[in-house]
């Protein structure tokens, strides 16, 4: 009937308790890393998906503290579910964690992401401008038509106006210039273009030599007017010792309720006349506006 010996134990503490602490507070950890590795990641996917482009600094920020919030409940739950104590020294294990390994993720991944951004947006931008002039191409130009009409249908009003713009003998410039001049011409158009029209007027390229103008809010008259001064900047900015060069435009009015594709084949209606009654000269639907 000897007496069994042994270190003698604490009041209150469960023999294991603190193996089973440290083991606890080591599974801890490797939450908050694995918290950080996955939640970091997967929170800068979504700010991109729904469009959130905030500064690199904001989007470090938000992940590395989403991160370890998360790494947080998951530390309070696995608390009230062992039941043992030191809560507040495990949150800040996990919490300081969670910040060491979220922080360099998030910078990876938000790095990621800008560069990703700035690709889209120049692919985007490559696929609606030409490249010649730099002018939207007819993609480009049609976007920013529709939307003008849009906005205009639901407010039952007049978008405005839309010029038709074409080259006079085109194939007579390449044939004797070059296609080198020819491209030449076709980029001073586009000079001339952003500098003759309004702000707020929408330019572009939108074939071979055929170019347009949305001029916004105009009517008929208005129309006219920016047409011929168009047409006279053209020809005072053509290449010194070559023949001028002319354009003929075609106006179409925009009504409430048209879509873009009824203005353009009005506009190109106009435009086909001008070119039939002589070109270097502005048809317009309400009246014939004379060559200036």
């Amino acid at each position: 009937g000897g007496s069994e010996s042994g270190p003698p134990r604490r009041a209150g503490v469960p023999q294991g308790a603190s193996g089973g602490g440290v083991r606890a507070r080591v599974n801890l950890s490797l939450t908050g890393v694995l918290t950080a590795f996955f939640i970091g990641p997967m929170t800068e996917n979504s700010m991109h998906s729904f469009g959130l482009h905030a500064p690199l600094w904001k989007r470090l920020v938000t992940v590395a503290l989403l991160a370890t919030a998360f790494a947080d409940v998951l530390t309070v739950a696995l608390h009230l579910t062992v039941k043992d104590g030191g809560l507040l020294t495990d949150l800040a294990l996990v919490s300081a964690v969670s910040l060491v390994v979220a922080t360099p993720l998030a910078a990876i991944f938000s790095a990621r992401t800008v560069h990703l951004e700035k690709l889209t947006l120049e692919l985007a931008r490559a696929a609606s401008t030409d490249s010649l002039t730099n002018l939207p191409n007819r993609i480009g130009f049609n976007n920013l038509c529709n939307e003008a009409m849009r906005i205009a249908t639901l407010n039952h009003v007049s978008a405005g106006s839309l010029l038709f713009i074409d080259v006079d003998h085109f194939k007579r410039i390449n044939d004797t210039q070059g296609h080198a001049g020819g491209d030449e011409v076709l980029k001073m158009i586009g000079r001339v273009l952003r500098a003759t029209c309004r702000f707020g007027d929408v330019m572009g390229r939108i074939g071979g030599e055929e170019f347009a103008v949305f001029l916004p809010g105009a009517g008929n008259d208005e129309a006219v007017a920016c047409a011929n001064r168009i047409r006279k900047a053209i020809r005072e900015a053509s290449p010194e010792g070559k023949p001028p060069v002319t354009v003929s435009i075609g106006i179409g009015v925009h009504e409430p309720g048209q879509r873009l594709e009824t203005v353009m084949d009005a506009a190109d209606d106009r435009l086909y006349a001008a070119k039939r009654n002589g070109k270097d000269r502005t048809e317009a639907p309400y009246r014939l506006a004379a060559a200036a």
